[in-house]
């Protein structure tokens, strides 16, 4: 039974009709006209969530931790997360000489951000000092 059905056998019901019983003396009852719904209100589509990018740009370092001239610099990676000192992604940049990064399509939060410098066997210096941002 579909529910109109039952919404009709509801509203028979409750003004004694349906019964096939048949009494002269009654007055008809009126049966309520079921109304019609409003229109509901379009719901306005949902915003884009809002991303960001940060851009970096540091400064190539020179020499080692023990003090001599690097002579295997290989890139760089920039390693970042959204708590102070836990970073849960990274970008490698292999070339040298680039000096400077662009991490997009970053949703809104606060991100934390560090660079090592990494030599041609891949070992890393030690993290820079670490900066943060915030998208909006």
């Amino acid at each position: 039974m579909s529910l109109t059905a039952v919404l009709v056998a509801a509203m028979l019901s409750a003004c004694g009709g349906g019964n096939g019983a048949s009494d002269s003396t009654s007055t008809p009852s009126e049966v309520p006209t079921p109304s019609t719904p409003t229109p509901s209100t379009p719901t306005p589509p949902t915003p884009a969530p809002t991303t960001g990018s940060i851009t970096l740009s540091w400064t190539a370092p020179t020499t080692n931790s023990d003090g001599s001239a690097i002579s295997d610099l290989a890139g760089y990676r920039v390693y970042y997360g959204t708590a102070s000192g836990f970073y849960t992604d990274n970008v490698t940049i292999d070339n040298p000489s680039t000096l400077t990064a662009t991490i997009s399509n970053l949703p809104a939060d606060t991100y934390y951000v560090i660079v090592r410098a990494f030599n041609s066997v891949n070992s890393e210096s030690l993290a820079s000092v670490e900066v943060s941002k915030t998208i909006k």
